[in-house]
């Protein structure tokens, strides 16, 4: 379960295909011993987003009750013990894009980018998100 893993750092991971923030979450919501994700420290709030979006994402497989599922998904269990089976009483969130925004920052140079950020991304995660572009 790799309980000691605390701080992880993940780049073009072929396991794991999909929007950026989507992967994030999923990894956040598999390891719940990690408390650092590619340099952004993961707020109480984020994982409670990434522990839903996880149950939702693979609800669908988990009622198939395909023994090989809590094999591969071997968190699942934990979660549905915390927060009850997917779509019976949990929080509704629509989809992760209702739950993003784009910013766009202009780098001193004049140079911009844009990087896809959860809403509730608190500014001192931002200042650091500056800090690697710039």
């Amino acid at each position: 379960k790799l309980t000691l893993l605390k701080i992880l750092r993940i780049r073009s991971n072929p396991l794991i295909t999909g929007p950026a923030l989507d992967m994030r979450l999923l990894v956040v919501a598999m390891l719940p011993a990690v408390y650092k994700l590619n340099g952004t420290p993961i707020s109480a709030n984020e994982r409670l987003q990434a522990d839903i979006f996880y149950l939702k994402h693979f609800a669908t497989e988990y009622y198939k009750e395909d023994p090989s599922f809590h094999t591969i998904h071997n968190r699942y269990k934990d979660l549905v013990k915390e927060y009850g089976e997917p779509d019976t009483g949990m929080p509704k969130i629509s989809s992760i894009k209702d739950q993003s925004i784009l910013v766009k920052i202009a780098k001193p140079d004049g140079k911009e980018f844009e990087k896809k950020l959860l809403k509730t991304t608190l500014v001192k995660n931002l200042h650091l998100i500056v800090q690697r572009q710039c």
